[in-house]
């Protein structure tokens, strides 16, 4: 049996939150930058019952937000990254995240599995309006399957992500949004919260 390992997720407490991403957050360079520092990379891992989806428009990147929704036997496979709570404050920020559940993500409790068989009790987010269905621009896909490749994902789930359709953006990506500029320019937000 499996060992379970849990992490809990009490944001109040100022302790570090576990977290899975998937999609661009896989991506180390972008999630270092939006927590103003480099996370514990954890493990990989596969959240399962869930599938990867793109909906409604992402604005830095000019397609499809990526999200994940219950889908029964299919499977999402990311990165377990240990953030520290101010660094995860500030990642909610760039996200769009209100603890009033009003923002464009919220915070959805998950249980992943890693590749060694552990399993893991972590925040993912998910869309709080997922809006139409909508392909992510070809620029970011590549971006999520290079993430994917650089932390030794499955080969056929890299596969699939490559296989997503995806559609051409209209001008240079990424582009800064009014959040990435305001953010990129706070030199410490404290315990900031997006409400």
């Amino acid at each position: 049996m499996a060992d379970i390992k849990d992490v809990g997720v009490d944001l109040a407490s100022g302790e570090d939150v576990i977290f899975f991403a998937y999609g661009g957050a896989m991506d180390e360079a972008q999630i270092s930058g939006r927590c103003g520092e480099t996370p514990e990379k954890i493990a990989v891992a596969r959240l399962a019952d869930y599938a990867l989806a793109f909906n409604g428009c992402d604005e830095r990147w000019d397609g499809g937000d990526e999200t994940i929704l219950r889908s029964s036997g299919a499977e999402v496979w990311g990165v377990v990254w240990k953030i520290p709570a101010k660094a995860f404050d500030r990642l909610d920020a760039w996200q769009g995240v209100r603890l009033d559940g009003t923002g464009a993500y919220f915070h959805s409790p998950v249980t992943v599995t890693t590749t060694d068989g552990e399993v893991i009790f972590a925040l993912a987010y998910r869309k709080t309006d997922l809006g139409v269905k909508n392909p992510p621009s070809a620029p970011n896909l590549v971006r999520i399957v290079q993430a994917a490749r650089a932390h030794g994902l499955p080969e056929s789930y890299v596969a699939e992500l490559e296989a997503q359709p995806s559609v051409a953006q209209e001008g240079p990506v990424p582009r800064a949004a009014r959040a990435d500029r305001f953010l990129s320019s706070a030199p410490d937000l404290g315990h900031f919260c997006a409400c």
